[in-house]
């Protein structure tokens, strides 16, 4: 019986290009952990940013927009905040998901025992 799905055979070797992945457990977590904190800075970053922001909307001074900030002090404002988020957030949260992932494929082989 002939399967009428059956895709054409093709006289040619056709090889998939295929993109090598990361094969060091390390770099495996550190890429995922990066990746998941991502969604938490997405979250924090406007909490910085309206931190940092406190001194300059506490100004009196009327001839600039948002409360005493220009356009420069805003950029360098959000600047800073996702600046702060990925020091302080993402990088140690992705080099902990990185030695996790280590060290549970370190002890999960038989290198160790």
């Amino acid at each position: 019986m002939v399967n009428p799905y059956a895709a054409p055979e093709a006289d040619v070797d056709v090889e998939a290009e295929t993109t090598e992945r990361p094969s060091n457990a390390f770099l495996i977590g550190f890429r995922n952990g990066t990746l998941w904190s991502l969604i938490v800075l997405v979250l924090v970053v406007p909490a910085f940013y309206g931190e940092f922001a406190i001194p300059f909307t506490r100004r009196e001074t009327s001839d600039l927009p948002a409360g005493g900030m220009s356009w420069a002090t805003t950029a360098w404002l959000w600047f800073a905040a996702c600046g702060t988020g990925l020091t302080f957030i993402t990088l140690p949260w992705a080099i902990t998901a990185g030695f996790v992932k280590w060290a549970s494929e370190r002890r999960g082989s038989d290198t160790t025992r």
